[in-house]
């Protein structure tokens, strides 16, 4: 069930991915599988969250978080946290802890697909809170982990939230190289609807938003 939501998800399935982490949520939690609970709990958190459903999504990373802690899940917890306080700042709260705790653990763990994440959702957080130039430095960091490893869904829908961070502030000629390398590589995955979304995003002219 696990590795089948996060195909679902990698493939934007989030219909399907949702209802497949949820079961493996519930099942786990039924039958004791803390590894489980753990996993499938960011599957389905993230998927929520980008879903714009960022109150569930807050529901299950919290839940996630908190067992993460009680089983001493040092590889899960940051990851689960990040998540979390993206989903929070979404809603406009404050969630415990910090990325940079969250970032520490997964460098000291040696985990770099963690590292990634965190550093994308720091990102997020960042540009919602109208800190663009710490937004665009996490989101080029996270770019280059993506890469390296290979990343390539995960890497194409980062460029859209980075080009969109930059669009928003008004660096258009900034956001552009990255917004057509993110529909090109979209549709190599064969992923031609979220392709024609970003195009359609470039086709029209962008909203700025002032930041004090």
């Amino acid at each position: 069930l696990i590795a089948e939501s996060m195909v679902r998800a990698a493939e934007g399935r989030l219909d399907l991915a949702v209802p497949l982490a949820r079961e493996c949520v519930d099942r786990a939690e039924e039958t004791g599988a803390s590894a489980c609970v753990l996993a499938s709990s960011w599957v389905l958190g993230d998927a929520l969250h980008r879903l714009g459903r960022y109150a569930d999504a807050r529901d299950v990373l919290r839940r996630g978080a908190d067992i993460a802690n009680v089983v001493d899940r040092r590889a899960w917890r940051p990851t689960l946290l990040a998540w979390l306080r993206t989903s929070a700042t979404a809603l406009g709260e404050v969630a415990d802890g910090t990325d940079e705790e969250s970032l520490a653990t997964a460098r000291e763990t040696g985990s770099r697909v963690n590292e990634a994440g965190i550093l994308s959702k720091r990102a997020e957080t960042a540009a919602r809170l109208g800190h663009i130039e710490a937004a665009v430095g996490d989101f080029a960091a996270s770019a280059e982990i993506l890469e390296s490893l290979g990343l390539r869904p995960a890497l194409a829908r980062l460029l859209i939230g980075w080009g969109m961070t930059l669009r928003a502030a008004g660096r258009t000629a900034d956001a552009e190289p990255l917004l057509l390398r993110s529909a090109a590589m979209l549709d190599e995955l064969g992923l031609e609807r979220e392709a024609q979304g970003v195009r359609t995003t470039l086709a029209i002219r962008p909203t700025t938003i002032a930041f004090d």
